[in-house]
């Protein structure tokens, strides 16, 4: 049931995502969509969020059309804040990163 649930997405995640947040709107979930690496956006729009909603943020972490990276310290740093799940894919940075990845 995706009732009082929020889903944050950057906006140039993997299409697979995209399907999925569309797949959970379909379901009654918020879906929200913010600027490519904007976590100012995305702080705002969370911080506009009720206390007790349940959210989630996903991002990829290596873009794959642009070859960027997720700020992943900072995300981690507005889940400690906000307090939502973090969903991060990996399907591209899998064995690209080096040794540390």
């Amino acid at each position: 049931d995706g009732e009082d649930a929020c889903i944050f997405s950057d906006a140039l995640n993997h299409a697979s995502i995209v399907d999925g947040c569309r797949l959970a709107k379909q379901n009654g979930a918020r879906v929200y969509t913010f600027g490519h690496g904007d976590y100012d956006a995305l702080e705002r729009l969370l911080a506009k969020t009720r206390r007790g909603t349940r959210c989630v943020v996903v991002s990829d972490s290596l873009f794959s059309m642009d070859g960027d990276y997720a700020d992943v310290e900072r995300l981690a740093a507005l889940k400690v804040k906000y307090g939502f799940l973090l969903v991060l894919d990996e399907a591209h940075a899998t064995l690209v990163c080096g040794a540390r990845g």
